[in-house]
Parts: C-alpha cells; sequence; structure tokens
C-alpha cells in the first residue's frame, strides 16, 4: 500500500467524523478558556497558564512574544544561565510571526495554533490507524482510544491522602508528562501537537518504506525534525531509533536538557546528540 492509496481509502463519511471528533476535542480543550472569560471579575484579567507544565507555558509565550518583538533567534528568559540568542526554532518563529502581522495576543495566537492543528493530528493519526485496520469501525473505535485514552494516575488523585507529592517525579506520567498522550498534548502545546504529527509521519513512512522498500519519505521526515528544532525529546528519540540503540534519558536539576546514555561504541552519535541539544 502508498500513502496515496491510505488517503483513497478513507471514504466521506470517515472524514466528517474525524471533522466531528476534532471539533469535540476542541470544545474540551475551550472549556477552561470559557470558564475563565465568563467568570473573571471585573478589572481582572484571566491569565490561561494552568495544568500540565504550567511553568513551560510561559516560556513558550515568552518565545512568541520575541518574536513579535522582532527577534528571530530565541533565548530562555526563565533562567539565571549566560546566553545570546542563538536558538532558532521554526514554530515558534511561524506562530510569533502570525501574532505579529494579524495583531494577536501571545495567549490568543497560542489558543489559535492549538485549535488549528488538532485536526491536522487527527486526520494523520487516521492515516496511520488506517494502515493497520481496514475495517472502518476499528479504525473509528482506534482513533478515539488513541486520543483520549491515558493511565490510571487519576485513582492516586481520588484516593491518595498526600497528593500532590512534594516531588512530582514519584507520580504516573499520566499525571504530569503532557506529551506523552494525545489529549494532554493538544490540551497543553502546539508544539507537542506538531511534533506528535510528525513523530506519526515518521512512523507512517518507516511502515511504508519497508512494504515498498523506500526509504527516501522516512529519511526526509527525521531530517525535517532533527534539524528545524521542533522538539528536543522527539529529536534524541527519532536519532536512537534509527541507529537502533536502546536508550534511557535523564533529567538535570532544572529540567532544561536531557542526557541521553548510549552504549560506549556509539560514541560518536552520543557526541553528535549531547551538540544537538546544546
Amino acid at each position: 500500500m502508498t500513502f496515496k492509496e491510505i488517503i483513497k481509502s478513507i471514504d466521506k463519511k470517515e472524514k466528517l467524523f474525524i471533522l466531528y471528533f476534532s471539533l469535540f476535542l476542541i470544545l474540551l480543550l475551550l472549556i477552561p478558556y470559557l470558564y475563565g472569560y465568563f467568570n473573571t471579575p471585573a478589572e481582572h484579567y484571566y491569565n490561561p497558564i494552568y495544568g500540565f507544565s504550567s511553568g513551560d507555558k510561559s516560556v513558550y509565550y515568552s518565545y512568541i512574544e520575541q518574536i513579535k518583538q522582532g527577534n528571530f533567534l530565541l533565548k530562555d528568559l526563565y533562567t539565571s544561565e549566560i546566553q545570546s540568542r542563538q536558538t532558532l526554532n521554526i514554530l515558534w518563529l511561524f506562530i510569533g510571526l502570525f501574532a505579529k502581522i494579524f495583531h494577536l495576543s501571545v495567549p490568543l495566537v497560542f489558543l489559535l495554533f492549538q485549535i488549528m492543528l488538532t485536526p491536522v493530528l487527527l486526520y494523520l493519526l487516521y492515516l496511520f490507524i488506517s494502515l493497520i485496520f481496514k475495517k472502518k469501525i476499528k479504525r473509528k473505535i482506534a482513533l478515539v482510544f488513541v486520543s483520549l485514552s491515558s493511565g490510571l494516575g487519576f485513582l492516586i488523585a481520588i484516593f491518595s491522602n498526600s497528593f500532590p507529592p512534594d516531588d512530582f517525579n514519584y507520580l504516573p506520567v499520566d499525571l504530569w508528562v503532557a506529551e506523552g498522550f494525545t489529549f494532554t498534548s493538544i490540551f497543553n502545546s502546539p508544539h507537542f501537537i506538531a511534533s506528535s504529527a510528525l513523530m506519526i509521519l515518521i512512523f507512517l513512512f518507516s511502515f511504508l518504506a519497508l512494504e515498498n522498500n523506500k526509504i527516501i519519505e522516512r529519511e526526509l521526515c527525521e531530517e525535517f525534525v532533527i534539524k528545524t528544532n521542533l522538539q528536543e525529546y522527539s529529536k534524541i528519540e527519532i536519532l536512537l531509533k534509527k541507529y537502533k540503540i536502546d536508550f534511557q534519558h535523564s533529567f538535570d536539576s532544572d529540567a532544561v536538557r536531557i542526557t541521553a546514555f548510549t552504549p560506549i561504541e556509539h560514541k560518536e552519535l552520543k557526541e553528535k546528540i549531547v551538540t544537538l541539544l546544546k
């Protein structure tokens, strides 16, 4: 099967299902915004920084604001580390320029791109699912489960007397790792949605490449994710899977950089990964 054949296998009713389901997820995404907007007292402002990785969202907002102010290269304004403007991030650059051209506030453009990227992610998910399932009902059920499934961490939140703990690293990942699940990625940030979409394309093209003996599609997508600096976690995972290396990762004290531990025979690759993360 080819990429075009997968697209052609999706009929009009399936496309409408993807559209309606996308609107449903977007509505769930908008609930906190609508609640905050209609319940904010007079002379107050609703600040939509909440939920998973709330501290990180301030950094994303600052990226967009830096670009609106005319900076194409970024720096982290929430660290005491001495730094210069060296970071080029294609996604935040595009979002920042979009906000600047149309005179949009940072929270609004952030939300708009979450909304716009959600149907794209779900469509690509459905393409990947269609490669696995031929029956249309199985495709639809799989999309719902992939989009809304999570772990059982909520049970701890309900029944534990010591929730939340002092160290969130002891919590199940579904309670604090937004990018680990589809809906929390949608709920959290547009760059999680975009990186998830591109990783799905990589896996989809990888399967098609194996089936059709064509490698170029997968290689192009891998290089795009690595070179565009979309998300550090994605870059490491793609690099190590590309070279078929088992790995684990750890975070330093300020959770800014990731160190990949690879076997000693892959010293060159390890140096390449460390270089990419600097």
